[in-house]
Parts: C-alpha cells; sequence; structure tokens
C-alpha cells in the first residue's frame, strides 16, 4: 500500500518496491512497495538497439535494477525520516536469474527512533518465447528485523512473462504468493498480480544508445496490482507521463489510485503535476531545476493543493533507456483541511528539504 506521513493522524498501512520509480521496488509482500514509484519513475529516449527486431536475444549480462531513496527532515528538527530500497536481479545464464533486494528505513522523532531492515533473494528460470518475449517462473524467500515489532520471514513463488519493448526496457507480468511468518510463527498469505515496466543495464542494455531528447520522448511509468488477502483485498495503479517538448524542457504527471476493502472501503489518490528545465552539458550528464504541485486524500485530506515546492538536482544516463536522478528538493504545505471522526480540522504541516535519489526509464523516439 502506501505509507502515510508519520504526523498525520490516520491509519498507516505499509507495502512493498520497483523501478522511477517510480515504480521502483519494495519489500515483498505490498506491491506498492515493491514497485515503489519513486516520483520521476521510468523515463523514454530516442535510442539506437543493439537488436532492433530482437530485443529478447542474449539476455546473459543483463541486470533488471531498481532504486528509490531519500533523506527527509522536517522543519524544526521534529521528525527525519531515511530509506533506501535497491534490487539488482542479473540474468546469471539465458535461462537463470538470481539477484537480491535490501532495503533500510529509520525514523527519528523526538522521543523513539524505529529502524527497518529487509533482504530479499529472488530465483527465476527462464524458458520459451521468441524474439521478443520470456516466460519465467521462480522463488523468493525475505528476512526483515525491526524495532518495536517481531522479525518476519517471506517465502514464496511467482511466475509470469516478460515482454523486451528494447534491450534495456522490459513490460513484466507477474503472479505471486507470498506466506509470512513473523518470530511468534504467526502466518498470512497473500496472492498479487501485477503488471509493472523494469529497467535494465549492463550487457547488451547497454548496446542501446542515448541521443538527445525532444518531441517523442518521454518519461512513461506503469504499475498495475490486485493484492488478495486472506480477509480484504487491495488493488492500485499508479504511473507517470513526462514527455519532452523541447531537449531542455520537459512536463509531467505523475498519479496513483489504491482501494482496500476494508476500512470500509477505503480509497486513496494522489496526483502531482511537475515541469522540468535541464542544462543539456551532454548526452549522460543533465543537471535541471523542477516546480511541482501535488494533490492528495491520503489521510483524510479534502484534496486540495496539499504540497508545492521546487527541487535541484541531475540525471545521468546509464544507458539509452535508462537513467539515474538525483538532487535535493523542497517541500512546502499550505493549511490543510481533513476529516475525522465526522468533524473537520484544519491544520498546516509542517515544510520539509529532502535529499532524494531514483532509477528512471525513459522511451521515445525524436522527431
Amino acid at each position: 500500500m502506501r505509507a502515510v506521513s508519520p504526523y498525520a493522524p490516520v491509519v498507516v498501512l505499509a507495502l512493498i518496491t520497483a523501478p522511477q520509480v517510480a515504480l521502483a521496488q519494495i519489500p515483498d509482500p505490498s506491491p506498492s512497495r515493491a514497485i515503489s514509484m519513486s516520483r520521476d519513475s521510468l523515463v523514454a529516449s530516442d535510442v539506437t538497439l543493439a537488436s532492433p527486431d530482437s530485443p529478447a536475444q542474449r539476455l546473459t549480462g543483463r541486470a533488471r535494477i531498481s532504486l528509490d531513496a531519500s533523506a527527509l527532515r522536517l522543519d524544526g528538527g521534529v521528525f527525519n525520516t531515511y530509506s533506501v530500497a535497491a534490487s539488482a536481479v542479473p540474468f546469471l545464464g539465458e535461462h537463470l536469474q538470481i539477484g537480491i533486494a535490501p532495503s533500510y528505513e529509520r525514523s527519528d522523532g523526538e522521543q523513539y527512533t524505529s529502524q527497518n531492515v529487509t533482504t530479499g533473494i529472488t530465483a527465476n528460470y527462464v524458458f520459451g518465447g521468441d524474439a521478443r518475449w520470456r516466460g519465467y517462473v521462480g522463488g523468493y524467500g525475505s528476512f526483515a528485523v525491526q524495532t518495536h515489532a517481531p522479525s518476519t520471514r517471506v517465502a514464496g513463488a511467482q511466475g509470469g512473462a516478460l515482454f523486451f519493448i528494447t534491450p534495456a526496457v522490459a513490460l513484466r507480468s507477474e503472479l505471486r504468493y507470498r506466506e509470512n511468518t513473523s518470530s511468534t510463527e504467526q502466518r498470512y498469505g497473500s496472492v498479487v498480480a501485477l503488471i509493472t515496466l523494469d529497467p535494465y543495464v549492463s550487457g547488451s542494455a547497454n548496446e542501446v544508445t542515448s541521443v538527445s531528447p525532444g518531441i517523442g520522448v518521454f518519461d512513461l511509468a506503469v504499475l498495475v496490482f490486485h493484492a488478495q488477502y486472506s480477509s480484504y483485498h487491495e488493488s492500485g495503479i499508479s504511473g507517470t507521463i513526462a514527455p519532452y517538448l523541447t531537449r531542455w524542457a520537459q512536463v509531467g504527471v505523475e498519479g496513483e489510485a489504491e482501494h482496500l476493502s476494508d476500512l470500509g472501503g477505503l480509497t486513496y489518490y494522489r496526483a502531482r503535476g511537475f515541469g522540468r528545465g535541464y542544462v543539456p552539458l551532454s548526452t549522460r550528464t543533465q543537471p535541471f531545476v523542477e516546480g511541482f504541485a501535488e494533490t492528495t486524500t491520503e489521510g483524510g485530506s479534502d484534496g486540495g493543493l496539499t504540497d508545492y515546492g521546487a527541487a535541484l538536482g541531475v540525471r545521468e544516463m546509464l544507458n539509452g533507456n535508462v537513467a539515474l536522478d538525483f538532487g535535493l528538493r523542497r517541500t512546502l504545505r499550505p493549511r490543510d483541511t481533513f476529516a475525522m471522526g465526522g468533524r473537520s480540522f484544519s491544520v498546516r504541516y509542517p515544510d520539509s528539504a529532502s535529499l532524494f535519489a531514483g532509477v528512471v526509464t525513459r522511451l521515445g523516439r525524436a522527431r
């Protein structure tokens, strides 16, 4: 699911990550975190394909990656959060894919500190297919240690299909089963179906060369999932689309919506619009300045303007379709109203400053 700001008076629920994400990858079994969609999740660019008609060939050496990291400090120093969720799942052969997905979270309040460390291992046998697609089946295991809560083990299996758009980008559809077991031997299972877009680096993926962006090139992210638990279910969709207007200007919108069958049928949405101006030093390194505004119903907000601000950062292209975005963001919060217990409240949450980093995927062809 999603994590609600700790100072908001609501129930907080958390899930897994995948590649900005956005849709970066987060601890199992929650698909929202797995795919952790960073707000700059997948991106697009004009490319020269290593294998234009056979992007699923020569898989050995390629690695599916994700990264979603942030360090946030509220004004006044009353609360700080730090988080990083990463994954690397390389093809060790044409039929074998094995990877690791570590994550770390820390929250510092005035009188407490909370930490969570998770490590997950994925192994897939890859089979069949043609010039563009492959099927796979495999297993998963993870172990999580956290303060103020028992440790948790997760085990499960998954199967699905990969459709390679280019050697560096694949559309992944997956059905997975996960069983969580706590240190007190309490168990619960979940079945998750998802569709997402994955970035790849190394090997033949790095033969996808980058050119200057422009009209026809766009950032793109997508995650669709449905999770069935023993007593409730959850569904969600998230995505980003951000076309380039010129080689130095880009606009975009990112959004997500989720629905929980429990809690009286809770539905949540978030939408964020942004614009960027790049300094195109080269096709590989591009500093940028960004302005953004966001609205959300998370935490009981009335859905008006909830966040706005600016960011300074750098986009570093890892290959023709995959980039690393990192920088500093300043977020301002106007006075907000929310409903709780049949009453309306008006509050102004603290402003914040944060460092961020995430992997993004870029597609398209400049005209």
